[in-house]
């Protein structure tokens, strides 16, 4: 009967732990507008930042878009294969490009409009398209908060 009582007395100890904990949450909740309290910024002094360089980073080109190479093979005398990364910002539009070749795009990631040599075509994730060498193109990234990503394989001749 003691040890009933006793474990009874443990019950109903955690559950007023319980209780007491979630009206504290509770209580929280409510004074902050129902989110959790923001995070103290970290000391000025001490803040360590890492020295992390990717091995393939983008640059910003002068036509207004972030380009990275990512592989580039000769082939042989006569032509040369290389891909290309393109990322260009939302709501931004590059200027005039022109491939060093004929390229083959890929929307990776995005929606978005490309001129070719003035004419307008809509981009979305998985489209393709071909660029001929010599024709320019112009990107626009419609989207309000998502950048536009472009894989560009471009056959040039040597």
């Amino acid at each position: 009967m003691l040890e009933t009582h006793l474990h009874m007395g443990s019950a109903a100890s955690a559950l007023a732990l319980a209780l007491t904990l979630s009206a504290c949450q509770s209580i929280e909740m409510r004074s902050t507008g129902g989110a959790a309290p923001p995070i103290a910024p970290p000391p000025k002094e001490g803040i360590r930042y890492s020295d992390y360089r990717p091995a393939l980073p983008y640059k910003v080109t002068d036509q207004g878009v972030l380009s990275r190479e990512l592989f580039a093979a000769p082939g042989g005398d006569e032509y040369r294969v290389s891909v290309r990364e393109l990322a260009l910002g939302p709501k931004r539009s590059s200027r005039e490009i022109e491939f060093a070749g004929a390229a083959l795009l890929e929307v990776r990631a995005g929606a978005g409009m490309i001129a070719v040599d003035g004419k307008q075509t809509r981009l979305a994730t998985g489209s393709a398209l071909t660029v001929s060498q010599g024709q320019r193109i112009v990107l626009t990234n419609t989207s309000e908060d998502q950048g536009l990503e472009l894989r560009a394989v471009v056959i040039s001749a040597q």
